[in-house]
């Protein structure tokens, strides 16, 4: 997926959940790492989300069997 896909989605979420006016749990399968993909972090400030632990080598999540990666998030308001 290109880069401006991703943010064109993203965008999408933010948008979608910004006016809700509630608190906000955002997970699930993100195929991307917190610093490497500027994009999560976007998101993630746009709607005032806070990752757990988002440098924590111990919760990385890719690939099966031998995780390397973090590409599953957890982000709460």
């Amino acid at each position: 997926m290109t880069r401006t896909m991703r943010r064109k989605q993203l965008g999408a979420v933010a948008t979608e959940l910004h006016h809700r006016g509630r608190p906000v749990i955002l997970l699930g399968d993100l195929n991307c790492t917190w610093t490497g993909e500027p994009t999560l972090l976007e998101l993630a400030t746009r709607l005032d989300l806070q990752p757990f632990e988002p440098d924590s080598r111990a919760l990385a999540t890719f690939p099966h069997g031998r995780p390397r990666r973090r590409i599953d998030w957890v982000l709460v308001s």
